[in-house]
């Protein structure tokens, strides 16, 4: 399970009438900045910071109503969201930028690549949605809240499944994951926001150059080799044996894919 480290600061910055949450590791003009998937956050990724920060700023960004930042008050869509992020970014003095993103965070580095061209330099999808209808469907049947029982059922309803969707990333993972579901705002209307996505459209915007990757055994898994086709030049690459949570399971590759892609790219 991933826990805090001493050289990770926390921290807040506004963006519009919302405070964003924030960790940050290492230093260079130009960061890695990480989005990360729902219901999570940025603590997800505080082992894979580590593994980065010798030669990266790495910046990795709480979505509204995930981990410490506020939530929005208003509809929400993934362009929103995506645009609450980038006046994070300007706040931070970022101006150019390597971007990884997984899952819902693929579909806002999506985004902001597609709507912010000049502020990505790279792209990084892991396990990015695009879903065709059967697939639509089973997503969104599975879009669930988990209201208080006085009995106490609904804790055990969702540790069930949040155990079987951690896999191999195992107990510790599945109970981080749990607490911050509980305390995410009405999460179920950004997994909405990404199923009402023009995903076609962001995708084949999307001018920076994109690696692709995922694991074999990913609940999204199908519609990986689509995204690829509408992302112009994008590279993939299939994990064998990993599962949603690829930078639980296997941080060390993750964090080499991403040195070898920025590093070629410059």
């Amino acid at each position: 399970m991933t826990t805090e480290a001493p050289n990770v600061r926390r921290n807040y910055v506004d963006s519009g009438d919302l405070q964003i949450h924030y960790r940050e590791v290492g230093s260079g003009d130009r960061p890695i900045v990480l989005l990360h998937q729902s219901a999570s956050s940025s603590v997800g990724y505080v082992e894979l910071m580590q593994l980065l920060a010798k030669n990266y700023r790495i910046i990795a960004l709480d979505t509204p109503g995930f981990g410490g930042s506020d939530p929005f008050t208003v509809p929400v869509s993934v362009s929103a969201l995506a645009d609450s992020l980038v006046g994070a970014l300007d706040e931070l003095g970022v101006t150019s930028c390597w971007l990884y993103g997984h899952h819902t965070g693929a579909s806002l580095a999506a985004q902001i690549a597609a709507d912010h061209p000049s502020l990505v330099k790279s792209l990084v999808l892991s396990g990015p949605p695009h879903f065709d209808d059967a697939m639509r469907k089973r997503v969104q049947s599975s879009i669930r809240a988990y209201p208080p029982k006085s009995d106490g059922s609904h804790l055990s309803s969702a540790w069930e499944r949040h155990l079987a969707l951690a896999g191999g990333a195992g107990v510790a993972v599945a109970h981080r994951e749990l607490v911050l579901a509980f305390t995410a705002v009405e999460p179920e209307h950004v997994y909405s926001a990404v199923l009402e996505m023009d995903v076609d459209d962001v995708f084949e915007r999307i001018v920076a150059p994109t690696f692709i990757m995922g694991g074999e055994l990913d609940s999204i898994r199908g519609g990986f080799e689509r995204a690829q086709s509408l992302i112009n030049g994008s590279r993939m690459e299939i994990v064998p044996g990993a599962g949603i949570y690829i930078v639980d399971e296997m941080p060390q590759l993750v964090a080499e894919r991403l040195r070898d892609w920025f590093t070629t790219d410059g």
